[in-house]
């Protein structure tokens, strides 16, 4: 099985900069930020906090 490990190395303005292995061989480095604007981020938050505790039920 292969092992992947994603190392956070620092933050930037718009994620952090982090180091991806696999195997503990090769490291690539990467960069990981947030892909949703806060509009989308509203609609998660509605999604996962409101309809997934009353799915059934109309506000």
């Amino acid at each position: 099985m292969t092992a992947i490990a994603i190392r956070e190395q620092q933050r930037t303005d718009t994620g952090f900069t982090a180091i991806l292995s696999f195997n503990g061989e090769q490291e690539y480095p990467i960069q990981i930020s947030d892909p949703f604007d806060p509009t989308a981020e509203k609609e998660l938050e509605w999604y996962f906090e409101e309809w997934l505790v009353f799915p059934l039920i109309e506000p």
